[in-house]
């Protein structure tokens, strides 16, 4: 879904699919925002849920993405994260009857 709000030039992206588009990044831990474009586009249906049109190259360009971060705390979609976890966890939804170590790299928590 493509929205403008202003009514003038090229018409924009739904920042609600865009910030959908972040959050899939980050759950399928993509490197890069080309990475991420790459799966919009491979995997259509995914594109489509979201909101964008890989068919009619409705899928935004990586310049896109940046200015969209720019303007967006990032920050938001880990909070948003960490409370959906809380909320699974607290309606037994998520089991913490087990403990996993993972050895990969946490970027946002070095990045803090």
């Amino acid at each position: 879904m493509r929205s403008n709000a202003s009514g003038v030039g090229r018409t924009g992206y739904s920042p609600v699919s865009m910030i959908k588009a972040i959050l899939i990044k980050i759950i399928k831990n993509l490197n890069s925002t080309s990475d991420l474009i790459d799966e919009l586009y491979s995997n259509p249906y995914l594109a489509q849920t979201i909101g964008f049109d890989p068919i009619r190259n409705y899928v935004p360009a990586k310049s896109t993405f940046s200015m969209f971060r720019k303007s967006f705390d990032i920050n938001i979609i880990y909070l948003l994260i960490t409370d959906l976890l809380f909320k699974g966890i607290s309606s037994g939804f998520i089991s913490t009857e087990f403990l996993a170590v993972d050895s990969f790299p946490n970027h946002a928590a070095q990045a803090a």
